[in-house]
């Protein structure tokens, strides 16, 4: 039988077996990194489609409230003259952390929340557009130009107006349907400055598809949140890989089917 001594009884770790466990714990770390990075990543998709939820709730209640009018969305000019549900341009740096302009909007007083107008992710990325770059905004957050705004189609694609309804009724929503008809979507901080997300429909026959992303929606959660008429909300995931590499508005679709393109314009109108 061995007999133990002080000695070895508080015998340390050598070198080698410190090096094994220093390669255990970073083995282990490399491991649960990604996981966790992606748990964060879900969880602020997450927020994102929850403050969504709450803002299309505003918007159903304001018209409920208000014979089924929909709330103001124009594109907005300098003097921010209304209605509109929100007012400003984040695309200018007063008026990116300015709350009064959200807090002046027609469903502002449904919530009293300055905090779901925006992305946790959208709101903190950088939009280079100006120098030095706009670096947070209250507001990331658009409307459907469709929904009591312009026709883009119209005034920016070439198509005929008055074929591509601009809803100002709830009841107007039919094409396409309430479950089908985009409201609020989380805009990209290379696109975003005022309430209104302009975009053409696909196009009519005759006249050819329309291949051009006018305002571009957000690219930070592997697709991005939308809300629809009959309030719900849903996350869409991004089908090409090179809507991922999107970074200016007007950015004409070269992919081969542009299955996304589609996707957002079925969502905003059809014929």
């Amino acid at each position: 039988m061995n007999k133990i001594t002080p000695a070895n009884r508080w015998r340390g770790f050598t070198l080698i077996e410190l090096l094994v466990v220093i390669a255990i714990i970073t083995i282990l770390a490399a491991m649960l990194l990604p996981v966790l990075c992606g748990a964060k990543s879900r969880a602020q998709r997450a927020q994102c489609l929850g403050n969504l939820r709450q803002l299309q709730t505003c918007w159903l209640m304001y018209c409920n409230e208000h014979n089924d009018s929909l709330p103001g969305n124009p594109k907005l000019p300098a003097t921010n003259s209304g209605p509109a549900w929100v007012f400003g341009d984040v695309e200018d740096p007063s008026d990116a952390t300015n709350t009064d302009l959200i807090k002046a909007g027609q469903i502002y007083s449904y919530s009293g929340s300055i905090g779901i107008y925006s992305c946790p992710t959208s709101s903190r990325l950088p939009d280079n557009r100006l120098s030095p770059p706009i670096t947070y905004r209250v507001r990331t957050y658009s409307m459907n130009c469709y929904m009591n705004g312009q026709d883009v189609g119209s005034s920016h694609a070439g198509l005929p107006s008055g074929l591509y309804t601009v809803n100002t009724k709830l009841t107007d929503v039919r094409k396409p349907g309430p479950s089908s008809a985009m409201v609020f979507l989380d805009e990209a901080p290379f696109s975003i400055d005022d309430g209104d997300f302009g975009f053409s429909p696909s196009g009519l026959p005759g006249y050819g598809p329309v291949n051009e992303w006018f305002n571009i929606p957000a690219l930070v959660h592997g697709g991005s949140n939308f809300t629809f008429a009959d309030g719900h909300v849903e996350f869409h995931r991004w089908i090409d890989p090179t809507t991922y590499g999107i970074n200016e508005i007007n950015y004409v679709d070269s992919s081969t089917d542009q299955a996304d393109l589609r996707w957002v314009q079925n969502a905003i109108a059809t014929y």
